[in-house]
């Protein structure tokens, strides 16, 4: 099978192309970032020859986004954001359609499930929202464009990915976050946080990718992507601790007294980056395709622990 990834330079693109080429597809790679008009601004869609592009494409995955760590508020980031985020995704999708790919996978955002209301009111981007909600926008938006594509072009089967926190022995951002407050010598008020926390082991991510690649006909537009046999964060958190080998300081408190003492100790907004998007009700991507989860949560954690480890012994 014929496969087009964009965003293949970032650590799930790089492992999904690795996995893809494994199971035997030809993947074909492209940076939509190399076609900024002047002063970097938008992106000149002339400079794309779509027929080229997509020639002889079964399927298109779309991964590149301009992400909300990347760069600090300003009018020319905002227009960076939602030149690439939803213009460039909604041109994709729509010569997807034209020159005749069967199928094309959008990678949106779970932080989308936390914030739906407010951001469907939101109709004008403004300095005023932070970094991350004009993310969670741009990534909207592109959602109800393609939405509105898979009604218009029914040849072409369309699918949404909402993947939860991605972890993995390469991963970065927001999981290293964890990896920072288990490093810290002080006893953490966490154990209380019963709650369970979406993540997703890259591994399993794109091995669901690639099934959904094969399948004849993709039966639903959204999938949330998160492993199915997570246990509560605070657990996470000690399992994770186990496998390094370190001594866990996370005990029970009270929530009230957990959220005062991570208010001194100033660990509240680098906490609640790591704490949004919890399962609620909505079904796994597992359950929608009928298939079984291929690696379970503690064995992720112990093949990402093992080369932590041997990176931290090579240092």
């Amino acid at each position: 099978m014929k496969i087009l990834l964009t965003g293949s330079s970032g650590i799930i693109g790089k492992n999904l192309a690795k996995t893809l080429r494994a199971y035997g597809h030809i993947v074909t790679t492209h940076s939509l970032r190399d076609c900024w008009g002047p002063y970097q601004e938008n992106i000149d869609f002339s400079l794309i020859d779509w027929h080229y592009l997509l020639r002889d494409i079964d399927v298109v995955i779309h991964l590149s986004a301009f992400a909300h760590s990347c760069f600090r508020l300003s009018p020319h980031n905002i227009s960076q954001i939602y030149s690439l985020n939803t213009i460039a995704s909604l041109q994709l999708a729509l010569h997807s359609a034209i020159f005749g790919v069967k199928k094309f996978i959008y990678f949106s955002t779970s932080n989308i499930c936390d914030s739906q209301s407010s951001l469907s009111s939101n109709c004008f981007p403004s300095l005023k929202q932070s970094a991350s909600s004009l993310y969670a926008d741009s990534k909207y938006k592109s959602e109800q464009f393609i939405s509105t594509l898979a009604e218009h072009y029914p040849s072409t089967n369309y699918a949404i990915i909402r993947p939860s926190l991605v972890y993995g022995p390469t991963c970065k951002g927001n999981f290293k976050i964890l990896l920072r407050l288990l490093s810290l010598p002080l006893p953490l008020p966490l154990k209380s946080l019963r709650f369970k926390r979406n993540f997703i082991y890259i591994e399993n991510l794109s091995h669901v990718i690639h099934e959904m690649c094969c399948r004849d006909r993709l039966e639903h537009l959204t999938y949330d992507a998160f492993d199915t046999d997570q246990p509560c964060f605070g657990e996470f958190l000690d399992l994770i601790s186990k496998e390094l080998h370190r001594k866990s300081l996370i005990f029970p408190v009270n929530p009230i007294l957990s959220s005062l003492i991570l208010k001194v100790l100033r660990l509240s907004p680098l906490l609640s980056r790591v704490l949004t998007s919890s399962p609620g009700d909505r079904e796994s991507l597992y359950t929608l395709l009928d298939i079984d989860q291929p690696i379970t949560t503690r064995e992720a954690v112990h093949l990402t622990a093992r080369v932590w480890k041997r990176k931290s012994a090579s240092l």
